[in-house]
């Protein structure tokens, strides 16, 4: 009896360590996964931040075009009024000069 005990317990061992391996392996497997999951999500990341940076630089350029822009045209349309103001100035003396003759 003592033998067959014995067996027992060293069959309840084996499978007990047969189980505890194969555990072993799936959480090695998974970790595994798990580490090649981590490094494409690392390299996704790092390459949408170079995007964002790229995306960052270049919605400030386009913020300062559009300063730029925006102050050009203010002095363009400012010497535009300065322009047509002394045309008028022009047209009005040339039309009292037209009166003055034709008063005469």
């Amino acid at each position: 009896m003592e033998v067959n005990a014995a067996n027992a317990a060293v069959e309840e061992a084996i499978n007990s360590a047969r189980n505890a391996d194969a555990t072993g392996k799936r959480a090695a497997a998974d970790a595994a996964k798990m580490a090649e999951q981590l490094a494409r999500e690392t390299t996704r990341n790092t390459s949408l931040e170079a995007k964002r940076s790229k995306a960052n630089g270049q919605i400030l350029n386009l913020e300062q075009k559009i300063r730029d822009l925006e102050t050009g045209s203010l002095k363009g349309g400012k010497k535009y009024v300065m322009k047509l103001e002394m045309d008028i100035r022009e047209l009005t003396s040339e039309l009292q000069g037209y009166k003055t003759m034709m008063c005469r």
